[in-house]
């Protein structure tokens, strides 16, 4: 329930507005899409909890333009990533993209209101790398959940490139997940896994 809890956070604060041509800053990319993600699940929840394909379609429309995938899956991959074709890059990116899209959104559905705290923001014009800190008030009286948004800015805007819930790096934990498999199995093993886990999502 807890990890579950972590997943819901990092999600309702990281999707951004649809159709938004201004390039914003990290901070609003934040702030000026809760409310929206939260109007969504609360219209929505009856219609997402019975058609998961819906739900998955919803949360891939929000979160694919903030997330730069290819910077997270050379991240995530680390070493592998230099040895890797570029099929076996595009074919991971798209694999993890999809896990991570299908995790996420399940976990939206266990959304029960919590409020959402930000922390100053500043950054200079020169700044490349930036990271936008905030906090969930739980409303079961638990401790704040510290959650941190790294990004960085590049052609088209900012783009986030790792979450930390409770000091915790997304990219870190996957990164030794698929490292692990990666290394015991290889690379072209480790993509059909994650190519079977989505097409058995979609049945």
């Amino acid at each position: 329930m807890r990890q579950t809890l972590k997943v819901v956070l990092a999600i309702l604060i990281l999707i951004p507005t649809a159709g938004s041509g201004d390039i914003r800053s990290p901070d609003k990319v934040v702030s000026e899409t809760t409310g929206q993600i939260i109007d969504l699940l609360k219209t929505n929840h009856d219609a997402y909890a019975e058609d998961h394909e819906k739900l998955y379609a919803m949360v891939h429309q929000y979160i694919v333009p903030v997330f730069d995938f290819k910077v997270i899956t050379k991240l995530v991959l680390a070493r592998y990533y230099k040895n890797a074709t570029a099929e076996q890059r595009i074919q991971f990116a798209e694999g993890f993209r999809d896990l991570l899209i299908r995790t996420y959104a399940t976990a939206l559905l266990k959304y029960q209101g919590e409020e959402l705290v930000f922390h100053p923001f500043s950054a200079k014009p020169e700044d490349q790398r930036v990271i936008v800190k905030t906090e969930f008030k739980r409303r079961d009286g638990g401790p704040d959940v510290p959650v941190n948004f790294r990004f960085f800015k590049g052609k088209n805007g900012w783009k986030a490139y790792d979450v930390s819930i409770e000091g915790v790096s997304m990219v870190t934990n996957y990164r030794s997940v698929y490292t692990s498999q990666i290394k015991r199995e290889g690379l072209d093993a480790v993509i059909e896994k994650l190519s079977l886990a989505d097409q058995q999502a979609l049945k």
